[in-house]
């Protein structure tokens, strides 16, 4: 009987892993880059071709940029879930988005969700606690219930929606699994290629105004620390909808329901808020950069550090 031979490629080194995931990031970035572009220089030529002045087509640029950015991030989402799908098919010839862990994981989704969401508040509630933060009225107070509702909600919502999502596919997705045979290496190469990617997305698109150096250092923790307890949410789980639910709800309720920045974007949501600049709120820059969400995420990966632990063939 002739032995069986295995036509599967070898799973990567760590080496391979770390420059196979750079280069899948590097073009992710120029995709996005190539996508961007055209869409802004395209809306201004066509209001342009329109007969509309300058003048006139900047007085409502921010909600057509709020609409543009929205149409930008589901096209990044494409973009991700095709590169997953090259990198995984060509380069190593036998990998499947099923193996990134699709599969609905029942309860754990919601909770997740329903936990992100109360981490924000937790955030929210600490920082209004030591005098940083505060509820001044409701955003219908500063602006029509009908911008409010048709214009902010509607714009807002998707462009969270697919952030999420393709943070996801591509961190706790596709980079967990190119270093998925090496188990104490997975969550600290994914979390802290997590963390470097933000301190660069927020160089090239925050609309924050915040460059500074102490921003970007806790962009980058913060980064590290969130993407240490997504890929545990993950392996918790061992499905993607975990760390979805829990990324989504913490960015739902701190940019829809507190109107703080996400990901380097302002937003406008329900309530109109004040928070102060500092060390431990982030200030203008949002909770993602500052102490108090810092320690939360630490917090939070800790525990589903210890439930993966726990988890069975521990």
């Amino acid at each position: 009987m002739s032995a069986q031979v295995s036509i599967h490629a070898p799973r990567p080194t760590w080496s391979t892993a770390i420059w196979r995931s750079l280069l899948y990031l590097v073009l992710f970035l120029l995709a996005t880059l190539a996508l961007a572009l055209p869409v802004g220089i395209g809306y201004f030529a066509f209001r342009a071709l329109q007969g509309i002045e300058l003048r006139e087509i900047t007085l409502h640029l921010e909600d057509a940029l709020l609409y543009l950015n929205a149409f930008v991030a589901a096209g990044q989402f494409l973009i991700a879930l095709a590169l997953s799908v090259t990198w995984m098919r060509l380069l190593d010839r036998h990998g499947s988005l099923a193996e990134l862990g699709l599969q609905w994981p029942g309860r754990s989704a919601p909770l997740s969700l329903l936990l992100g969401m109360g981490m924000a508040v937790l955030a929210a509630g600490l920082a209004a606690a030591l005098g940083r933060f505060g509820v001044t009225g409701w955003a219908w107070e500063a602006e029509s219930l009908a911008d409010v509702l048709l214009v902010d909600l509607p714009g807002f919502a998707p462009l969270l929606l697919f952030m999420v999502l393709t943070d996801e596919l591509i961190f706790r997705g596709y980079i967990r699994w190119e270093f998925a045979d090496m188990e104490r290496i997975a969550p600290i190469a994914s979390a802290v290629l997590y963390g470097v990617y933000r301190v660069v997305t927020w160089r090239l698109w925050s609309d924050t105004g915040v460059q500074d150096v102490q921003t970007l250092m806790m962009v980058g923790l913060n980064g590290v620390a969130a993407g240490l307890a997504l890929v545990w949410a993950w392996q918790s789980g061992k499905s993607l909808w975990t760390p979805f639910g829990l990324h989504l709800g913490w960015v739902l309720a701190t940019g829809l329901l507190f109107s703080l920045p996400v990901g380097g974007k302002t937003v406008e949501g329900l309530l109109l808020t004040r928070i102060s600049d500092g060390l431990l709120t982030g200030g203008m820059a949002g909770p993602e950069s500052g102490a108090i969400g810092l320690v939360i995420w630490l917090a939070i990966g800790g525990l589903f550090g210890a439930l993966e632990r726990r988890s069975p063939g521990k």
